[in-house]
């Protein structure tokens, strides 16, 4: 893998992370409140 496409993919997880960690947070609080 070259360091550009490194570059392509990591600029690709920083748009997920968010969503992602939203998501498996959302998920968190909904299985300690039941």
């Amino acid at each position: 893998m070259t360091e550009r496409e490194r570059e392509i993919e990591w600029e690709g997880w920083k748009e997920r992370a968010p969503k992602l960690h939203f998501v498996a947070s959302n998920r968190n609080m909904l299985l300690t409140s039941t």
